[in-house]
């Protein structure tokens, strides 16, 4: 095993993580009945729900990815609903340009008006019956972005099929789409437990690199 760097980290868990030792992308980590995910989407492939857990590690991390966690303080736990539909949104909105969304769907992609949902979730559904290939997965992508639904659920969807066409339709695109995600689904995970610090509630946590929030008129998509 290739030597392991001293490191701080964050981790995260929802509601559903794996508790048996030796699964993929997950880890041991000390005073915790649950195993710890050093990557949001890889915790959100197993949420059962949208109660989080953010921790703030200590450890080492290999170049293999093998993580070894010495000391694992909670930063954060609570819902995370709202923070889990902004990210399925902005799934939904890094593959609008694989389809052509009806009027009222590309206003709800391009301001998030809660208003707008149930009309986007209509007309995402009958452009979706319409659609074929590409068009057609990035229709139900604004699906699961528009659904009201289980929110982890609906992420998780979206950040599958998303990922999905970039596989189908780009390959080589893949790795730097699931980065970009994981980015924006972990800074907005992260931004929540630094609200509640800010209100006292909790303790700050410190922002590392990479980690920062994202401006939604600035979503990246990959190049066609």
């Amino acid at each position: 095993m290739p030597a392991l760097a001293p490191v701080v980290f964050y981790a995260f868990a929802f509601d559903g993580a794996p508790v048996e030792p030796g699964q993929r992308g997950w880890f041991v980590a000390p005073a915790t009945s649950h195993l710890l995910a050093p990557r949001a989407r890889t915790a959100l492939g197993r949420a059962a729900g949208s109660l989080i857990e953010i921790f703030r590690c200590r450890g080492a991390v290999g170049v293999g990815g093998a993580v070894r966690c010495d000391s694992a303080r909670l930063l954060h736990v609570g819902e995370v609903a709202h923070e889990l539909r902004w990210f399925a949104l902005y799934c939904a909105r890094s593959v609008a340009n694989r389809w052509t969304p009806p009027h009222l769907v590309h206003e709800y992609l391009r301001t998030g008006d809660p208003e707008l949902r149930a009309v986007a979730f209509d007309r995402a559904r009958g452009a979706f019956a319409v659609s074929s290939d590409l068009a057609r997965l990035a229709a139900r992508v604004t699906i699961f972005a528009t659904a009201d639904a289980d929110p982890a659920l609906c992420a998780r969807e979206a950040c599958r099929l998303a990922s999905r066409i970039a596989r189908l339709d780009a390959p080589e695109s893949l790795a730097h789409v699931k980065d970009h995600q994981e980015r924006a689904l972990a800074s907005t995970l992260l931004a929540r437990a630094d609200a509640r610090a800010r209100t006292g509630e909790e303790p700050p946590y410190e922002p590392l690199a990479g980690a920062e929030g994202s401006d939604s008129s600035e979503l990246p998509t990959y190049a066609a």
